[in-house]
């Protein structure tokens, strides 16, 4: 109710980035440990007709890193444009309806 329309952007893109950075990386370290987990104990899961019956898996770290960059800017895009459309109401427009 007392910001000046630059620091509810900030407050606001602030606190949907850090949430967004949250979920990022933790979904980011839970794929990657279950990714070398089955590399490292490779489960059989094919039947026995098969030369290799298990999982084929390969980490490319160019790709992981593309992904990240991607994510963040994704993030800070569905965290800013929507704190920079709310910060151009007035207080008691939003409180209004």
């Amino acid at each position: 109710m007392g910001l000046s329309r630059s620091a509810t952007r900030r407050l606001f893109s602030s606190i949907g980035f850090y949430l967004s950075s949250i979920g990022i990386f933790s979904g980011f370290f839970i794929g990657l440990g279950l990714s070398l987990f089955l590399k490292f104990y490779k489960p059989e899961v094919l039947p026995d007709f098969y030369y290799d019956r298990t999982i084929p898996l390969e980490i490319n770290t160019v790709s992981l890193m593309i992904i990240l960059l991607l994510a963040f800017a994704v993030a800070f895009m569905a965290s800013f444009v929507p704190a920079h459309i709310y910060s151009r109401l007035k207080p008691y427009e939003s409180i209004k309806s």
